[in-house]
């Protein structure tokens, strides 16, 4: 049981959930994910007021879990928007074998769609944090920059870490948007990821969101020869 720390909207439709572990023993790897089970919720769901998300933080932000979640009509969503900080929540243990070895001595290129995008913040950061020093390169595709969560987080990182490249992909650009906003436009293609990766071989993939867009990017990868081995995907 761990009760609600904060909420907060990281982007259009979605919501940030941050529970306290402060004198737990609650400890996790970066790419894990829990289920949450609400306790005595308000309005009645289908799936029992349970559901399982990623882990967005790292593991050295200390005493607290954070996960994302896109609102909905469900009975889950109207509980979490109503529910007070301070209430407690089921949490299970750190679940999945998503999660990196550090130190490794490969590039890693990250290809993530929508709420996909979960797993590898949490993955990235540690990375990063760990001082892997080779290659870190974050396709992101989202519909618009509005309903994109974590954007400005990204370019910070950026910034921070010449190593890590982020590269960010939107179905619709407003005309309002920076002149010096660096994007790519349209579908994760072969001829986009040419464009960023010089030798498509080389890195280990990890591929996260919709099924139809996963299936897309395997499908590129592997008729380019890739070993299956350094493609790992999760579906959302």
């Amino acid at each position: 049981m761990l009760p609600i720390k904060s909420k907060d909207t990281v982007s259009e439709n979605i919501l940030s959930v941050t529970f306290d572990t402060k004198g737990t023993d609650f400890s996790f790897l970066s790419g894990q994910y829990i289920s949450i089970r609400l306790i005595d919720p308000v309005h009645e769901d289908h799936k029992n007021n349970i559901r399982s998300f990623s882990i967005v933080n790292p593991p050295h932000i200390l005493n607290e879990v954070t996960i994302v979640m896109r609102l909905s009509d469900s009975g889950f969503s109207k509980n979490i928007l109503e529910i007070a900080p301070g209430t407690l929540a089921a949490i299970s243990k750190p679940m999945g074998n998503l999660n990196l070895e550090k130190n490794s001595n490969v590039s890693d290129v990250f290809i993530a769609g929508g709420v996909g995008i979960t797993p590898f913040k949490s993955m990235i950061e540690d990375l990063l944090n760990q001082g892997h020093e080779n290659e870190i390169i974050l396709f992101y595709s989202n519909r618009s920059k509005n309903s994109a969560a974590f954007i400005k987080e990204f370019f910070q990182l950026s910034v921070k870490y010449k190593n890590f490249r982020f590269i960010p992909v939107f179905d619709e650009v407003s005309d309002e948007e920076p002149n010096d906003l660096k994007y790519e436009k349209g579908f994760i293609d072969h001829d986009m990821m040419k464009r960023h990766i010089e030798d498509l071989k080389v890195p280990v993939f990890h591929i996260a969101g919709p099924p139809l867009m996963v299936e897309s990017v395997i499908n590129i990868l592997r008729s380019e020869g890739i070993d299956l081995q350094n493609i790992l995907t999760e579906k959302y």
